[in-house]
């Protein structure tokens, strides 16, 4: 039976499969990436996981490749990249106070804190749009990757229908990641996501930022800093001159193998 090593890492239970470059390779050459990156993300039959990485080293610089559960490719995920620097660190031991790690789309600096927690610049602060859907007012903004956020007192119950929804609306035709976010007290956010090709998950990194973002820019102009309270714990935003900061740890779940169909 034909099997591949992985580990398995997580940022707030945002968990993720991290493959080497060689197998990704196998199985691009193969024609089969997505269906094996659906097949262990699967958490019924697989392994379990919201997304795949794997790892590629281009001359003396590392880059991470990002898909989501249902095998489509993503530009960044923000857990994805805390998760993606803390397996340098365990498994290549490079301990780098900073690094620039490389995405499809850019290069991106990551920082490990005094705290153990990662620090992700995400770049300077995006254009927002204002739409309007279905009586509903929501800030499209673009934090590495494609975000609508809407602002309520109190995030509805219905917020993964609503999510689901609108990332198929005709007016995304290549999706969207949807955001639900309510304030609690100054500078502490609640905050849901709908994310785009994997549904419900307990964190999400980008989203974080988008949600930031516009919490900045709308409700608190004089804050450089928020909490945001995700389902699986805590992450924080921060303001540095123009650039957006991730910060927040993250950790290895398991290594092992997995058998393939």
């Amino acid at each position: 039976m034909k099997t591949m090593e992985f580990y398995k890492y997580h940022g707030c239970g945002n968990d993720f499969i991290i493959i080497s470059e060689q197998q990704a390779l196998e199985f691009i050459q193969a024609g089969i990436f997505e269906t094996r990156i659906a097949e262990i993300c699967d958490r019924h039959f697989g392994v379990g996981a919201d997304g795949l990485i794997f790892s590629q080293k281009i001359g003396e610089q590392y880059k991470m490749h990002y898909y989501n559960s249902d095998g489509s490719s993503a530009y960044m995920c923000g857990n994805g990249m805390r998760a993606f620097r803390q397996y340098l660190a365990d498994v290549f031991l490079d301990t780098s106070p900073k690094l620039t790690i490389l995405t499809s789309q850019s290069a991106v600096e990551v920082c490990f804190k005094v705290s153990g927690e990662i620090d992700v610049n995400l770049g300077a602060k995006p254009d927002i749009h204002i739409c309007e859907i279905e009586g509903n007012t929501y800030y499209q903004t673009y934090t590495m990757t494609d975000h609508l956020v809407r602002i309520d007192q109190n995030i509805p119950e219905n917020w993964a229908e609503i999510g689901a929804s609108i990332e198929k609306n005709s007016l995304f035709p290549k999706g969207t990641n949807v955001n639900f976010m309510s304030e609690k007290q100054k500078g502490i956010v609640e905050m849901q996501t709908w994310e785009r090709g994997a549904g419900i998950t307990l964190a999400c990194g980008t989203g974080a930022v988008a949600v930031a973002h516009i919490y900045f820019k709308f409700i608190a102009p004089a804050c450089v800093e928020v909490k945001l309270l995700v389902a699986g714990g805590i992450l924080y935003v921060r303001l540095i001159g123009e650039q957006l900061h991730l910060i927040g740890e993250a950790s290895q779940i398991c290594k092992g193998t997995f058998n393939l169909k």
